[in-house]
């Protein structure tokens, strides 16, 4: 059997990144990594649809029509943002007697995020994404997030 590889470029981008409350290193912190192969050039095949089905299985329908490096970028940066706004609510209600539901209506996220400095006030947050790509034969291509 002849196995012909598809004609494609793959690129890959390693981030880490670690962002600690407050900027203070004592604090809690939201930590990524991610390690992903994307498709940079194709023969054969449409470059923009590869691309767009790459983004989507690895960050989601709302990322679809960015390029990877800009998903990619905008994904690190909400992660960031949601991790901080997690921690402003829980410090907000620390205490009370509201439920995890009620912490996450819309009133509730609309605080004010500045002045999170101690360690006592959340935990930390760590997320990892990564994909192989297990065939890429035949204008087939399979891979895994």
């Amino acid at each position: 059997m002849n196995r012909t590889a598809n004609k494609l470029t793959l690129d890959t981008i390693h981030i880490e990144s670690r962002r600690h409350l407050g900027g203070d290193t004592a604090n809690p912190y939201c930590d990524i990594r991610l390690h992903v192969i994307y498709p940079i050039d194709s023969e054969g095949t449409n470059l923009d649809t590869l691309q767009r089905y790459f983004v989507t299985a690895l960050f989601g329908p709302a990322y679809h029509n960015l390029k990877p490096t800009a998903a990619i970028e905008e994904y690190v940066r909400n992660y960031e943002e949601n991790y901080s706004r997690d921690a402003a609510i829980y410090r907000e209600n620390a205490g009370s007697t509201v439920t995890p539901d009620e912490m996450m209506q819309d009133e509730v996220l609309d605080h004010d995020h500045e002045g999170l400095s101690t360690a006592e006030s959340f935990y930390s947050y760590y997320e990892s994404i990564s994909d192989t790509i297990f065939y890429n034969q035949h204008g087939i291509i399979s891979f895994q997030v």
